[in-house]
């Protein structure tokens, strides 16, 4: 699928065939990911990726 294709499904609801609903989350790692989360249809935020410089 293209990004414009995308884009139109950003409004319908994501439920399985039995009509379980899902939340859609994303993984972020600074404060642009957040704002990029909730622009591109995510309902939340599913895990929250910190580096530490000199421990990985």
């Amino acid at each position: 699928m293209n990004a414009e294709t995308l884009k139109s499904l950003m409004d319908v609801s994501a439920v399985t065939a039995d009509g379980t609903e899902i939340t859609l989350m994303g993984n972020i790692s600074d404060a642009e990911g957040l704002k990029n989360v909730f622009e591109n249809g995510g309902e939340g935020v599913g895990g929250n990726i910190i580096d530490f410089p000199g421990q990985l």
